[in-house]
């Protein structure tokens, strides 16, 4: 893997089911791989599960996907490029009834960093700063 991705800038890790996403990064050892990768400078772009597995941990979506996919994990610690977890989604109609009905309930008994971007949004992270962008009014510059 790390000979795949010498030549490559951009990592890039989509959406799905964040703990099936997460159960497989670990088997591969791909968080050790990411981790080396973002030390010397390269970029890692997550969307959805993507976002979440960057971080810290994965717990705080327990009720929002399927965590019972991944029965070979056995935690929930994501991979630790950021320190906070991302919340995706959030506004969307999709994901409304989740969200409120299961999810806030069960992270606000938490004491996790949580950051909630709507599906206009991401996080920039240059050096130890970050800062949440929308990309219908601002542009990084």
């Amino acid at each position: 893997m790390r000979n795949d991705l010498k030549d490559v800038d951009v990592i890039y890790v989509s959406g799905g089911n964040t703990f099936y996403l997460l159960e497989k990064i670990k088997e591969s050892h791909f968080d050790k791989v990411v981790k080396d990768y973002v030390k010397k400078g390269k970029i890692y772009i997550g969307t959805s599960a993507g976002s979440i597995v960057a971080g810290p941990d994965i717990y705080p979506v327990y009720y929002l996907d399927a965590a019972k996919e991944a029965k070979k994990l056995k935690n929930y610690k994501g991979m630790g490029l950021v320190d906070f977890t991302i919340l995706p989604h959030w506004g969307s109609k999709h994901f409304r009834k989740r969200y409120l009905d299961q999810r806030l309930k069960h992270i606000y008994k938490i004491g996790y960093k949580l950051i909630l971007l709507n599906d206009n949004q991401y996080v920039s992270i240059i050096d130890d700063n970050y800062k949440i962008i929308d990309i219908t009014k601002d542009k990084i510059k």
